[in-house]
């Protein structure tokens, strides 16, 4: 039922779009003498004009099919905040449509009898345009490159051919001659039409939600605090995988959903914004709750949620930096809910890595005689150091290791504003989030040592390992790998990657998941059967 509302809501947008041209098209034969390619679509609605009674009523009809689509393009963000930013924007201008303040026929203008309807014309113009312009923008942001490339395309032309039209002003309000007034006012609500139908046939399209599969997302309540959460999968069957992000305190979705969602084939793979990361982060979340012992709670509930959701016994979990040791943390302790680990960039004894990492960083300083570099290292010292000075180290071992260079900046940037998830909206959010959570767990976090608290794992453990990672420097993790007992265990490592070996190198990292990682948690769970 819902996909049918769903869909006769979208067809909306497309029979707006045909409306509005065939209002263009067909209500000037109306009037005669009146010229298409010198006046402008307003005229057509002008206060005495011979069509102004037609004009307003088809008006209404366009405005109630626009509210319609509007509506129809929320319903579909309901994985999507853009979305439904875009789809409230129509709405909004759906609603303008009913209150918009007719202007004065030219004649009426150049013999001074403009009144204030004519300014409130103007005004609501410029306004339902801003609006349309807001909601092609948010709405462009859901989609793939594509998409977004024709959105960028249709505002800068819808700019340009309002600006000419925009000229003509002076010229209507002295009745003088406008040769193509009406041409290029046209063309720009042409542009807004073809979006109109480009957008409705795009979401009519785009099946996000296989009859198999799942494709949620929302805010879940995990230890008394709203957590968001999406789950993705193709088939209900695969096995659960659930994603720990780093940090702690930054949110890797956007990330993974670039690299790696061809894993949606084989898992059901669950992404979560820990408490007070990413869309998780809430002003008022107390600093008193950002312990480990809490997110692993959280943890547990999510997992449960889960488990009941999805109908499987046990769950895999992949944990990255921070989200390796919340991860082992959590299969140690509840080993009957685990079918397989996963580790990348695994945590061992955190406060060697640190240390480890600062070494590094400051022999390659040493090595490119980087006086600024060497500076700000032996101001902050060797760990352990606040927070404060993690910012500082990492950000002088990205630099050094030519990690901000300008490819690489544009890369990242376009990953994150061109990806299925972007950052955009929720940018000032996602950074305020990583460094209250830092700030508020580095303290305890960076004392962890795992191969005291969790030196037996009771599943299938792999670890995955990037040669160049110079934050959690490999040595550490392996020394935790030899350490680890479990019942059976594996090193991959990934030779050309970094500290996100998922999206250094994903081509490896998915097949991996599905050709080592996915057998063994579904011989985990026939076992277990």
């Amino acid at each position: 039922m819902i996909v049918m509302m769903r869909t006769v809501l979208l067809v909306c947008g497309v029979v707006a779009a045909l409306l509005y041209v065939a209002m263009n098209a067909f209500v000037p034969l109306l009037w005669p003498g009146f010229s298409s390619f010198s006046q402008t679509i307003s005229e057509l609605s002008a206060i005495d004009a011979p069509t102004r009674t037609l004009w307003v009523v088809l008006g209404a009809v366009y405005g109630v099919l626009l509210m319609a689509f509007g509506d129809g393009v929320w319903l579909c963000g309901r994985r999507s905040r853009p979305l439904r930013i875009a789809g409230a924007l129509m709405i909004v201008d759906g609603v303008f449509v009913f209150f918009w303040p007719p202007m004065h026929q030219r004649a009426v203008l150049a013999a001074g009898g403009a009144t204030l309807t004519d300014t409130l014309h103007i005004a609501w113009t410029m306004v339902s345009g801003a609006l349309l312009m807001l909601s092609i923008g948010f709405a462009a942001t859901a989609f793939g490159k594509w998409f977004r490339a024709y959105a960028v395309a249709t505002i800068v032309l819808l700019i340009a051919f309002g600006a000419v039209t925009g000229t003509y002003t002076a010229s209507v309000q002295a009745n003088l001659s406008t040769p193509w007034l009406g041409v290029w006012e046209r063309i720009d609500a042409g542009l807004l039409m073809v979006w109109l139908i480009v957008l409705a046939v795009t979401l009519l399209r785009h099946d996000d939600m296989p009859a198999a599969g799942i494709a949620e997302q929302g805010y879940r309540r995990l230890g008394g605090v709203d957590q968001w959460v999406m789950i993705r999968g193709e088939d209900l069957s695969n096995p659960p995988l659930i994603c720990l992000h780093g940090g702690p305190g930054f949110s890797e979705t956007w990330l993974q959903r670039y690299f790696n969602a061809v894993l949606e084939k084989s898992f059901t793979v669950v992404y979560w914004d820990q408490r007070g990361a990413g869309k998780s982060f809430h002003p008022n979340i107390a600093t008193s709750s950002m312990t480990v012992e809490q997110f692993i709670a959280d943890l547990d509930q999510l997992v449960d949620v889960v488990r009941a959701r999805l109908g499987h016994s046990k769950v895999v979990i992949f944990g990255h930096s921070w989200g390796s040791a919340l991860g082992v943390l959590y299969a140690a302790r509840f080993p009957e809910k685990v079918s397989a680990y996963v580790g990348g960039a695994q945590i061992g004894d955190w406060a060697a890595a640190e240390s480890a990492s600062y070494a590094l960083t400051l022999a390659k300083a040493q090595q490119l005689n980087n006086h600024e570099a060497l500076k700000a290292l032996r101001t902050i010292g060797p760990p352990p150091y606040a927070a404060s000075s993690v910012f500082t180290e990492r950000r002088w071992s990205q630099r050094l290791d030519g990690q901000v260079r300008p490819v690489a900046l544009w890369n990242m940037a376009r990953i994150a504003l061109g990806g299925p998830e972007s950052v955009l909206v929720n940018l000032l959010r996602t950074l305020r989030g990583f460094r209250f959570t830092m700030n508020a767990m580095w303290p305890d976090v960076s004392t962890l040592n795992l191969m005291k608290l969790a030196p037996t794992l009771r599943m299938p453990v792999f670890f995955f390992l990037g040669r160049r990672d110079h934050w959690v420097p490999p040595e550490t993790s392996i020394e935790y790998f030899n350490a680890l007992t479990a019942r059976e265990k594996t090193l991959i490592w990934f030779e050309r990657s970094g500290h996100e070996m998922f999206a250094d190198e994903p081509d490896k990292f998915n097949r991996t998941m599905v050709e080592l990682v996915r057998p063994a948690a579904r011989g985990d769970l026939r076992a277990a059967a």
